[in-house]
Parts: structure tokens; C-alpha cells; sequence
């Protein structure tokens, strides 16, 4: 075949091309985008003259959604939560279910238990009773503080041991009390009724720092008659006792003996009396507000120990006044100086004075 034969040919066949090869598909002028979609072809075999409702909704869907993002986001499948999973596939184990919600899984906070006061040491004491002002100095006398050396046993926050010192003039008020963050508080308390004392304004002292002349504090004279110590006053054997030498003039125990009761029974509470009457000296008194038994049974399960001792209590409060007096102890008088007032009926308990006599046996 020549040359001009092949020309012919291929010319030939690029006019008529062949059913099998087609050419590409030229876009519409109208929809460059081919949006209305492709028009029919007979070569496919479809129809000249298709119905017209299908071709509205594809043209309709392919308006509003051009991308074709709707039907990508109905084939995904919503997801489940994780308690339909855990449901799943207990159920496929035949396994009973267990749901587990985000809120669970994660790390529970930590819920902090109430605090146990075993011993009476309550953070909070004084804001039941009026922390500017406690009821119970009406009911002391300040000829027993003055120039006296003092001992405030279960002292808690300091608030009355302030209170003596300041008012009374004792030559030394000794708070004590066994719980060691009562008296950091107690001595930062102290610091804060020193600062009342000042002339200048606090703002002043919160700027500038101590505008006060430094000097030691003065024995005798608030606030260096004021001193707290941590300890327990309940000795552990009555070996103990043999120790304990006159110290003080006055010692006052209030509101301390249930506790006393409750955790070292009735052999740790006598101990507590006859420390307290060893540690006086001849014409000293001894301050004594007693709680009542009615009040021990809301407290007896606090410990294991404490409710042991509380089975085994025969020693009541109602005794306690034949005790002191008795040789056993030896105090000489009693006397009931009053009912503390308050608004709750708890704090309205007795308050007596057991004097030492100036003679001893």
C-alpha cells in the first residue's frame, strides 16, 4: 500500500469511527458543570424520553448538594454510645451487661471523710459557742486568776484561755490540749489579740511591716502571760502519780471529762482527778464543768475503744462530786457556782469549784 492509499485510510476512519471506540464527552454550554446531569445516550440503552419526575429530583439534589456531602454523611453510621457497646457484646458472650458511662470510667474524685473527733477536739468549737465572748467568764470570779499561776486543761482554739489572760492579770495561763493543729491555732490566735493592742492601724502594719517597738514580752502582763503546750494530761499508770508536785493555783477543766471518760474509762478519769488535785497547791481550786452521761451514747461509737470503755463505764457523773470529796482525792469544799447560758440547751451544764484545803493531812 502507498503512502497516499494510508492517508486515505486513516482519514477514512477518523470521519466513521468505530461503535466500539468512542470520544470523550464534551460538557454542555448551558450546565458546564454537568449538574442537570448526563443526557441520554441510545448507545447505553436508555430511553429517548425519560420520565421527568426522576430527572426534577436528581436535578433538585444535585442543586442544593453540588458536592455530594449529604450523601456521604447518611452512609456513615451514627456512633454508639459505650454502654450499647458494653451491652453488645456482653450480650454476644452471654455475659451480663455492664454499663460503663465516661463519667464513671473516669477517675473518681476522691470524697474527703468527715473528721473523727475523738478526743472533743473540735476545729469549730468556739463557733457554737460566741467566739468573741464565751458565756462561762460570767461565771468565774477574777480575785481566783489574780497573780496566780492558771492551767487550762482541753484549752481547744485558746479562746477562754485568752480571755483569763487578758482580763484576770494572772501572773501565767498554761493552755494545753492534746491535739497539736488546736494549738497552732491557739498560738496564732494569740498573735492576732496582740495586734489589737497596737495603736497604729492594721493597714499600716500590713504596709510598713511592725511599726511597734520590739521588746520581750513582759512576765505577768498579756500577751506574755500566755503560754500553749501540747500534751496529754491523762497519765497512763498510777505509778505516775508518785511524780506529780504542786505547780498551780488553779486548774480548770471544762467540758473535758466525757472525753476523758470515753477513751481512758472510769480508771483513766480518776487519774485525771488526782493529777489535777497533786498538781495544785494548798488553797487551790479546781474548775469543773462536767458533761452529762445522756451525752456520752451519741459519741460511743467514734472507735472500737471508745465503745468498749463505754460498756464498761460505772462511774457516773453523778458520782463525781462524792469522789473529789472522798480521802481518795481529798479536796475539802464544793461549791456550784452556776449555769452557763447559751441559746442551745447542750452548753447549759453546771459549773462547780473544788477547793484544796490549806492544811494538808
Amino acid at each position: 500500500m502507498s503512502v497516499s492509499a494510508l492517508a486515505g485510510a486513516v482519514l477514512l476512519g477518523s470521519a466513521n469511527p468505530s461503535p466500539s471506540r468512542r470520544l470523550p464527552r464534551v460538557p454542555r454550554r448551558r450546565d458546564p458543570l454537568n449538574l442537570l446531569g448526563d443526557p441520554p445516550d441510545a448507545d447505553r440503552g436508555d430511553s429517548v424520553c425519560p420520565s421527568p419526575e426522576p430527572q426534577l429530583a436528581n436535578t433538585r439534589r444535585s442543586l442544593k448538594d453540588p458536592l455530594g456531602l449529604d450523601a456521604k454523611r447518611r452512609k456513615r453510621k451514627p456512633k454508639r454510645k459505650s454502654s450499647e457497646v458494653a451491652k453488645t457484646s456482653a450480650n454476644d458472650t452471654h455475659e451480663p451487661a455492664v454499663e460503663t458511662d465516661r463519667s464513671e470510667s473516669a477517675s473518681p474524685q476522691k470524697r474527703k471523710r468527715p473528721k473523727k473527733f475523738q478526743f472533743g477536739n473540735y476545729n469549730r468549737y468556739y463557733g457554737y459557742r460566741r467566739p468573741d465572748e464565751d458565756p462561762r467568764m460570767s461565771l468565774l470570779q477574777p480575785e481566783w486568776f489574780r497573780e496566780k499561776e492558771v492551767l487550762d486543761v482541753g484549752c481547744n482554739t485558746g479562746v477562754l484561755t485568752i480571755s483569763i489572760a487578758r482580763q484576770f492579770g494572772p501572773r501565767l495561763v498554761v493552755g494545753m490540749d492534746i491535739d497539736g493543729a488546736l494549738i497552732h491555732r491557739a498560738r496564732r490566735g494569740l498573735l492576732l489579740a496582740k495586734d489589737e493592742d497596737k495603736a497604729f492601724p492594721e493597714s499600716l502594719s500590713k504596709t510598713y511591716g511592725d511599726l511597734s517597738v520590739p521588746s520581750l514580752p513582759q512576765p505577768g502582763s498579756f500577751p506574755g502571760n500566755v503560754l500553749f503546750t501540747q500534751g496529754n494530761y491523762v497519765l497512763d499508770s498510777d505509778q505516775r502519780l508518785n511524780a506529780c508536785t504542786p505547780r498551780y493555783d488553779i486548774i480548770l477543766a471544762m467540758s473535758v471529762t466525757k472525753w476523758v471518760h470515753l477513751n481512758w474509762g472510769d480508771d483513766g478519769l480518776k487519774r485525771f482527778f488526782q493529777r489535777a488535785f497533786r498538781e495544785l497547791r494548798p488553797g487551790g481550786r479546781f474548775v469543773l464543768e462536767p458533761q452529762p452521761f445522756v451525752s456520752y451514747k451519741r459519741r460511743k461509737k467514734l472507735s472500737e475503744e471508745i465503745f468498749a470503755n463505754y460498756q464498761q463505764i460505772r462511774f457516773r457523773p453523778e458520782q463525781f462530786r462524792e469522789y473529789l470529796l472522798s480521802r481518795e482525792v481529798g479536796y475539802s469544799t464544793c461549791q456550784l457556782v452556776g449555769v452557763s447560758t447559751h441559746s442551745s440547751k447542750g452548753f447549759r451544764r453546771p459549773v462547780f469549784v473544788y477547793t484544796k484545803s490549806e492544811v494538808q493531812r
